[in-house]
């Protein structure tokens, strides 16, 4: 029976604590989302649901009555806009006929 070498267990042991990826903070300004499309914006700090969606509405495609959802939460047109908040534009579902 062989002994275990002891650089094997050292190097193993630090692998499995190197490499997991850290938590970033937000960005300052407002983070818009729509699909694949994301962009921090730090002019939309202060204004509202409407004027982030006049301004990405035809750059990132966003379609008519979609729903906006501010930090997880649904948005009306005029909730003003924290500063390192998420903004996330998702399609309304569909309704069958």
């Amino acid at each position: 029976m062989t002994k275990p070498n002891p650089k094997d267990a050292a190097s193993t042991s630090a692998a499995g604590t190197q490499g997991a990826p850290r938590p970033t903070a937000p960005q300052p300004g407002v983070t818009v989302v729509y699909g694949t499309h994301e962009k921090t914006d730090r002019e939309l700090v202060g204004r509202r649901v409407k004027d982030a969606l006049a301004k990405y509405r035809e750059p990132f495609g966003i379609p008519k009555g979609a729903i906006a959802h501010l930090n997880g939460k649904e948005a009306k047109d005029r909730d003003r806009l924290p500063d390192r908040s998420r903004l996330e534009f998702v399609k309304a579902a569909g309704s069958k006929g």
